[in-house]
């Protein structure tokens, strides 16, 4: 388990912060537009203003599709999540079942149909435990979790198996990203979830479980260490930290 409990917040609803004023992903300082810490289309909440130049907006835009539209696409259409494309919304969902020996491709409506989900779950970051590391992901396990009655439906359709899809297929590098050893996040209330915590080494660490009711896996990033002056005013004030007043 990781100690970071010096200066602790927990986000369940919406909030937006003063602006960064730069690119977070490559510190240009033109043309910023919001960006949501969790996807809109994941019902995020939560938004940086000025935080992303047009060109780094277009790269994250089309990564974002392919996650949304791809591997999260039958969550999103069962839990009701939001879209900025509600024509593109399919009305039934494929199941995968098999039913007497044969293979069989259910089609059903959202509330009739339950949805896996598919989560990597990665090693701590290595700027936690301090391993060797070059490049590359290094992937511990597949995680899955279920939205919906399995049960339920499996008995009014007379299935005797279900398959479940999962691909992988990008390869992404980062140091500073993880997943937690440990699991401390669990709320009924909520769709995702995020801790943000400060150490005593003033490394500032964010923790983030999306479908937060489930045992989906926590992940960890490594934001930065945040300036002397501000962490004395953030231990004695108790705010929020905030990505301006960041060394990263």
């Amino acid at each position: 388990m990781i100690n970071m409990d010096s200066v602790k917040k927990v986000h369940k609803s919406g909030k937006s912060y003063k602006p960064v004023g730069k690119c977070i992903y490559c510190g240009s300082t033109e043309n910023l537009g919001n960006e949501h810490i969790i996807p809109y289309g994941l019902n995020g909440q939560w938004i940086l203003p000025k935080s992303s130049c047009e060109i780094c907006a277009k790269i994250t835009a089309e990564f974002e599709k392919d996650v949304l539209r791809g591997m999260f696409l039958e969550a999103r259409t069962s839990l009701g999540l939001k879209t900025r494309n509600k024509e593109h919304r399919p009305a039934l969902l494929p199941l995968i079942t098999k039913k007497d020996g044969k293979e069989e491709v259910l089609l059903l409506p959202p509330n009739e149909h339950f949805t896996t989900i598919c989560f990597l779950e990665y090693p701590l970051p290595a700027y936690i435990d301090e391993r060797s590391y070059g490049k590359g992901v290094e992937v511990r396990a597949f995680s899955l979790i279920c939205l919906g009655e399995p049960d339920e439906i499996i008995r009014k359709h007379e299935i005797s198996e279900v398959k479940i899809k999962s691909t992988l297929k990008d390869e992404q590098i980062c140091r500073y990203v993880g997943t937690c050893n440990d699991k401390i996040m669990m709320s009924e209330n909520t769709i995702h979830e995020i801790i943000m915590n400060l150490n005593e080494k003033r490394e500032i660490m964010v923790r983030i479980k999306l479908f937060s009711s489930g045992d989906a896996p926590e992940y960890l990033v490594v934001v930065g260490i945040l300036k002397k002056e501000a962490y004395k005013s953030h231990l004695s004030k108790g705010n929020f930290v905030s990505l301006v007043d960041c060394n990263v």
